[in-house]
């Protein structure tokens, strides 16, 4: 069995029990890790670059790690493997991605994603778990809307469907807005006619100036 090197370069790992005794801190830079299962091996802040897991079968013993320009085409993915570890510039497949969100002040992080095994994309945060109807609907109730957690929150979620949105991945419905001048001039059928019939009969004096008198028995135009 050979034992991984701190510094490992340009090699093609095909079997997991070269993963038994991975050194604390190894850097790959270009190594193959693709069909293999890592759900049973542990590495601790390793620092991965370029490398290719393609199809490979992921657990939840990454700790610390960095992913750099890694390709995990059609990985299989735990969420854990998200809450504690850091990607930058990898790609997960056509249609797939991960948007990285704040960390909320009580220690939560917030991840927006679409895996090769999700429907949909979905809200991460600790043990949560929601696509983003649900994600409102939870987080809305979740704390009194007062609270600095209920303001925070909100902001997060409003950072990652904007940023969802502006990059092409989702699409927010927008309702569209009453028209204020329209309203205002919505007149019921027929109004300006009989405005006009009046004018026209007070011109002629036929109708009383006070609107009704000679229903009331009121004599008018003394």
């Amino acid at each position: 069995m050979e034992r991984i090197q701190n510094e490992n370069y340009r090699i093609d790992y095909q079997r997991g029990d070269r993963f038994d005794m991975v050194p604390v801190g190894a850097r790959f830079n270009r190594c193959l890790f693709k069909n293999i299962n890592l759900v049973s091996h542990s590495f601790r802040n390793c620092q991965f670059v370029d490398c290719d897991f393609g199809k490979a079968s992921f657990g939840e013993r990454f700790y610390g790690c960095t992913f750099t320009g890694c390709d995990f085409e059609n990985a299989l993915w735990v969420r854990r493997l998200l809450q504690n570890n850091t990607f930058k510039n990898c790609r997960l497949g056509l249609g797939n991605w991960i948007i990285s969100g704040p960390t909320r002040s009580d220690g939560y992080r917030f991840f927006f994603h679409k895996f090769p095994h999700e429907i949909e994309p979905m809200i991460s945060a600790g043990c949560r778990y929601y696509n983003r109807e649900m994600a409102i609907a939870h987080w809305k109730v979740r704390y009194p809307k007062e609270s600095p957690l209920h303001k925070e929150t909100q902001a997060i979620l409003k950072f990652l469907f904007t940023i969802a949105e502006i990059r092409g991945l989702i699409n927010v419905e927008k309702r569209a807005k009453p028209d204020p001048a329209r309203k205002q001039t919505k007149k019921p059928a027929g109004r300006n006619e009989k405005l006009e019939r009046r004018k026209t009969k007070l011109a002629r004096g036929r109708v009383p100036r006070n609107g009704g008198s000679k229903r009331k028995g009121i004599r008018s135009g003394v």
